[in-house]
């Protein structure tokens, strides 16, 4: 996995022998350049330095090549030609690619891939602005290619969030040149919450691997949530299959039931009817949701009216399904809402779309119980998304960013003392932002690509005989198909949706979850690269499930669209291919890429994540609607990740046994149901029902409401509990390199993901309550509850409004009623001081819009970190947590002048600090 310890592992730990196995393995990005466009590099820099191979300025100051240097193959001086970096953020996103201090090669500032090299192109114009060329397919990508670069990095950006001409060269560029990945950085506007998206260009392109940020370790890492979290242990039951289970994290209203009273029993599970649960429920008289979880969908009523029609009808709890694609949303206090007299029972809210995977799973099981118990794990500060990370979608609805790594690390940092040659400095500096997190995820893309070059696919070893060159979609879909899910918060103190989602794209990279590495990594890899689709034709592949989790990713690089002509929204997509899995082991259920039962017609990435899925037969297809001018047929990356048996039978697939397998589907016995071996049981007792009768009729007919609550809760046998076989990948203690610090253990599973036997954990969690873990060092909190909302009858665009911006938790519309909202008292104070404040805002209109805070169509050109900052000091517009570990300030007059040469920049830094610098002349060589 990757994880950024920043030094704060004890040196023991850090640089163990075993601390960073794929390096071990011979996995340093050896034989790789990668190619990067920044501020410049410090060559003096003893993470760069060749004393073999003096770096000597060219005389007509534009380009440099030495093919043999240690860590620069070429420099390039494409708007700043006096070859040092005077800013320090190239020295320091180069650094996080390839450093190395050959006195200390497990410092914390070696980058990712320290045996790669660097292809470099300056694109600064001092001192304070980045001067990209707008036609980075003809005059940016080719330079660097042309060096063997075919992994990019480029932690800048422009101001725009709209598909502009920078994004379409970019997907040109991709497009025609299918063997590179190229990696952006996502912007640091995650804290402009009033706008709908903050990914700028180019990092809104349809191909590239546009790039967020986490928090990096911290000591004593205080874990905090704004409401109650639990988990419900979701349990499916087909005829003739093993069970099915899930694992979803649930914020609980800050009124009715405190959970208490759901926790050690197992409660069977029923959708709403009507599915608002707004009035009385269908067939409350028969007992149908007597001491069952209702799910029920968010809007139409307020939430404390779902309740009421819950409690009403003997419900033990009601889970409300969110109706919007916002993650997780709070449920606060309404006055009067709530029926007098009736019993409080726990009301708790689930994601979009996990909602409605759980909503559609009863379209074809027997029956479906859970359990929900409180959420009292901890978790690393690299579980939390950065706050100042960008988030998406894309204006026209894609999923951005595509993956997140961390975003605060200690690298090479400049001396900044021109080109002297006879002076080796070894400066480290710390940065944040999502410059910083580019980097290193694209060194990561550069292991990937040297894990297919050296023979690694498809057993885990070396094999130089099975070398293989991966395309970079097939790049992008390990990546991206292996990340893990984070199961730590936003920057609203709410837990994060378990990905695809808007803040952390598709999870956290993960290496050992995303490739097979001997001795240490046993997920299971197949793969088919390059392979090519017509229209309208479907393509289809076959495997086994053996119990656990299964991942199926899908990437293709898209023909450029056209240019955004102002509105932002009209979809990028061209060739629309579409990702489907059926699996035998989940009753024959039919899964879609990224939306579980919705087609995409968006995204250039699409996966199936299949959770704990039982043992059976597993089919893939992919088809296509090619919709390019020319009507060239599609190419296209597979890639199968996880727990399963058997060979994608492909042409296209470098695994010898799949290149001489027979393509296709599965045989129909293959995905037939079979029944189960006999599984576990517990006295129906236990699972604390109090109507006896209907354990009797559990065996419901597919696609029939869970009349009761199951009689017995087991597993399938070919799920393997205790296996060591089975252990997470992120079980191991190593980690990829000293910028990928180690875990000294397994982290808990990520929320929405159980790859262990659940069925022992529903099991005691429905016998005994389990008692919270310790914290060391670090504690769970919650923050005080709001006061109670005011209602007030408003305008229904008024309405309307306030529920985008969040400061209405729900709003209902009716023809009787009229627009009601429910107000927080906060808010409307809030919205009175924004009235007054109004006036004032049109005299300082021009500063506002030079730090993006207004809603506009796209964001300003405002640096985050000013170019004319030096290493030591913070960007003017930082606040927050993110100034402790600057030790130095920009004065007053320092900041007004970078603020006013902001306001002309073209093209800014996605990095939040410049660097901490702790400096050691290593004297003359």
């Amino acid at each position: 996995m990757i994880v950024q310890d920043n030094g704060v592992s004890a040196a023991a730990d850090y640089k163990a022998p075993d601390a960073h196995f794929f390096w071990k393995a011979g996995l340093d990005g050896k034989g790789q350049v990668v190619g990067i466009g920044d501020s410049g590099i410090d060559m003096n820099s003893c993470f760069f330095r060749d004393p073999a191979i003096p770096f000597t300025p060219p005389g007509d100051g534009k380009e440099w090549i030495s093919p043999n240097h240690r860590k620069v193959v070429y420099y390039y001086g494409l708007a700043d030609t006096m070859f040092r970096d005077q800013v320090g953020h190239g020295t320091h996103t180069g650094g996080s690619i390839v450093g190395e201090d050959p006195a200390d090669p497990t410092s914390k500032a070696t980058g990712g891939a320290k045996g790669a090299k660097l292809a470099f192109v300056d694109i600064s114009m001092q001192p304070s602005q980045v001067n990209a060329p707008q036609e980075l397919d003809t005059e940016y990508f080719p330079k660097l290619y042309a060096q063997g670069a075919r992994i990019f990095s480029d932690s800048w950006g422009s101001g725009n969030a709209e598909y502009d001409f920078q994004s379409s060269r970019v997907d040109a560029w991709l497009y025609r040149n299918q063997d590179c990945v190229s990696h952006f950085a996502a912007g640091n506007y995650g804290e402009n919450d009033n706008l709908d998206t903050t990914i700028t260009s180019p990092g809104v392109a349809k191909n590239v691997v546009t790039v967020g940020a986490t928090k990096s370790l911290q000591p004593n890492y205080l874990s905090q949530t704004i409401a109650p979290v639990f988990i419900m242990n979701v349990e499916v039951r087909r005829t003739g299959k093993g069970p099915q289970y899930i694992r979803v994290r649930l914020v609980k209203a800050d009124f009715g039931g405190d959970g208490t009273a759901l926790s050690g029993k197992g409660l069977k599970m029923v959708r709403a009817s009507p599915p608002a649960a707004c009035g009385t429920l269908d067939d409350a008289a028969s007992g149908k949701y007597k001491d069952a979880i209702v799910l029920a969908r968010r809007g139409t009523c307020f939430f404390a009216e779902k309740m009421s029609a819950g409690a009403a009808a003997g419900a033990a709890a009601v889970v409300v399904v969110n109706d919007r694609n916002g993650g997780f949303f709070k449920m606060d206090a309404q006055d009067g809402q709530f029926e007098q007299g009736a019993t409080p029972i726990s009301l708790l809210a689930v994601t979009q779309r996990m909602g409605e995977e759980i909503w559609s799973l009863f379209d074809n099981a027997d029956s479906i119980a859970a359990t929900i118990e409180r959420y009292t794990d901890t978790w690393e500060a690299y579980e939390d998304i950065a706050a100042f990370s960008s988030f998406g979608p894309a204006q026209d609805g894609r999923i951005k960013p595509d993956i997140v790594g961390p975003g605060e690390l200690t690298s090479a940092a400049s001396s900044q003392s021109g080109t002297s040659t006879d002076q080796q400095t070894c400066q480290m500096g710390r940065k944040s932002g999502t410059s910083m997190a580019t980097p290193m995820v694209a060194a990561h893309a550069a292991i990937i690509r040297q894990y297919f070059m050296d023979g690694f696919y498809p057993n885990g070893a070396v094999n130089v005989t099975a070398a293989y060159p991966p395309s970079g979609p097939l790049i992008k879909a390990v990546m991206m198909g292996g990340a893990c899910d984070m199961k730590g918060n936003t920057e609203a103190y709410l837990p994060l949706e378990d990905s695809p989602s808007m803040r952390q794209g598709f999870g956290r990279l993960c290496l050992c979850s995303s490739l097979k590495l001997t001795a240490k990594c046993s997920t299971n890899v197949q793969v088919v690269d390059r392979a090519v689709i017509k229209d309208k034709e479907t393509q289809k592949y076959c495997l086994g499930t053996v119990g656990g989790d299964v991942r199926i990713m899908l990437v293709w690089y898209d023909p450029p669209a056209a240019v955004s002509t102002g509105d932002g929204a009209s979809p990028t997509l061209i060739n629309d291919l579409d990702l489907t899995v059926t699996s035998a082991g989940m009753g024959g259920q039919v899964i879609l890429g990224n939306h579980g039962q919705t087609k995409d017609s968006r995204n250039t990435a699409e996966r199936v994540w299949l959770r704990d899925v039982p043992a059976g037969g597993l089919e893939i297809s992919v088809s296509a609607a090619i919709n390019a001018p020319d009507g060239a047929p599609q190419s296209y990356a597979l890639v199968v990740q996880g727990a399963f048996a058997g060979e994608l039978a492909s042409p296209n697939n470098p695994d010898p046994a799949g290149k001489a397998a027979t393509p296709g589907g599965c045989p129909a016995q293959q995905m037939q149901a079979t029944a189960p071996a006999a599984a576990t049981s517990l006295d129906a007792a236990v699972l604390n029902t109090t109507d006896a009768a209907a354990n009797d009729s559990a065996a419901a007919r597919p696609g029939q409401e869970s009349a009761a609550a199951l009689g017995a809760v087991g597993t399938s046998a070919a799920v393997g509990a205790g296996d060591p076989a089975d252990a997470s990948p992120e079980a191991s203690p190593a980690a990829a390199s000293p910028g990928v610090a180690a875990v000294s253990a397994s982290p808990a599973p990520s929320p929405g993901v159980d790859s262990s036997a659940l069925a022992g954990l529903l099991i005691s969690a429905m016998t005994t309550p389990t008692p919270p873990p310790a914290a060391s060092g670090r504690r769970l909190t919650w923050l005080p509850t709001p006061p109670a909302a005011l209602t007030v009858r408003v305008p229904a665009r008024v309405c309307r409004w306030l529920s985008a911006v969040g400061l209405s938790p729900e709003h209902r519309f009716s023809r009787a009623s009229g627009r009601v909202v429910a107000v927080p008292m906060a808010a409307v104070v809030v919205v009175g001081t924004c009235v007054l404040l109004a006036f004032v805002a049109l005299y300082v209109a021009a500063s506002v819009r030079r730090y993006g805070v207004g809603r506009t169509t796209s964001l300003t050109t405002a640096l985050h970190e000013n170019l004319l900052a030096r290493s030591g000091t913070l960007a003017c517009s930082q606040r927050g947590d993110k100034d402790q570990l600057l030790q130095q300030r920009q004065p007053a007059d320092a900041c007004d002048a970078a603020a006013a040469a902001a306001a002309a920049v073209p093209s800014r830094s996605m990095s939040r600090a410049t660097s901490q610098t702790t400096s050691s002349s290593r004297g003359t060589t």
